[in-house]
């Protein structure tokens, strides 16, 4: 972490100044059918602006940002072991915007070879969700999803690149935020390829599996880092660039 950050007692908070900006939800209490899993929530940006939903009643196991696999087989048995590190800062006031970065270690523990799929792998077409996962705000909804090379909207499914930002606009501030997703060059089959969508609801997935399903060996090791970038306001594409840049290279 870096900046005038405190971490409170109780449940996990990350506050600046006088305002919290990441609660961490380790031991969620929801029904097994939700497939409860530590998430992050509420994230805010240094306005003070929520930019994470969570038990929506669309998908109630849509949990602010949270690590995902889809199409695992799970049998109520342990299979892989991780290891997940959470880093906070830089936080930069004079730009208006602080950095997340998430990486997830994980290990095969099961004796056997897994398959990591999605949906999409199972026949579904672009239903290629599965790894880090943001749910956004309701009044996300219809904001703009965009690309470095001009990719934006629903074409983004599937699409690989090494960043990509949702803007949307907030009830009663009437502000506006931007996140920018930045996938690490260190991740195997960097540029991930992208799960978004602006509507009927608001979601971003660094899709590690859309393509193709990973197969991870008996006690072999699977290490991801992916970058969220809080920003208040509407950056251009040059700007974001440069950001996405920075952080992937851990410059800030």
């Amino acid at each position: 972490m870096s900046g005038a950050l405190r971490v409170l007692e109780g449940p996990l908070r990350v506050v600046s100044g006088d305002v919290t900006l990441m609660g961490y939800v380790v031991e969620p209490r929801m029904p097994e059918s939700d497939s409860p899993k530590p998430y992050l929530h509420p994230l805010r940006t240094l306005a003070g602006n929520v930019v994470t939903a969570v038990r929506p009643h669309d998908h109630t196991w849509h949990n602010g940002l949270q690590f995902t696999m889809a199409n695992l087989s799970a049998r109520g048995e342990k299979w892989l072991s991780e290891r997940r590190t959470i880093v906070v800062g830089p936080v930069d006031p004079a730009r208006g915007c602080w950095t997340l970065s998430w990486t997830s270690r994980l290990r095969n523990t099961s004796g056997h070879e897994l398959r990591w799929g999605s949906p999409v792998t199972e026949g579904r077409p672009t239903a290629g969700y599965g790894g880090l996962f943001w749910r956004g705000p309701r009044s996300f909804t219809g904001g703009s999803v965009r690309t470095p090379d001009g990719v934006t909207g629903d074409d983004v499914m599937g699409h690989r690149a090494p960043w990509l930002a949702f803007t949307g606009r907030h009830d009663e501030s009437l502000g506006t935020s931007t996140l920018l997703f930045v996938d690490s060059p260190s991740n195997p089959g960097h540029p991930t390829a992208w799960y978004a969508r602006s509507a009927p609801f608001p979601v971003v997935s660094f899709a590690a599996t859309y393509h193709r399903e990973r197969r991870l060996g008996p006690d072999e090791e699977l290490a991801m880092t992916h970058h969220l970038v809080l920003i208040d306001g509407e950056w251009d594409v040059e700007r974001l660039d440069e950001q996405a840049a920075m952080s992937a290279a851990g410059q800030e």
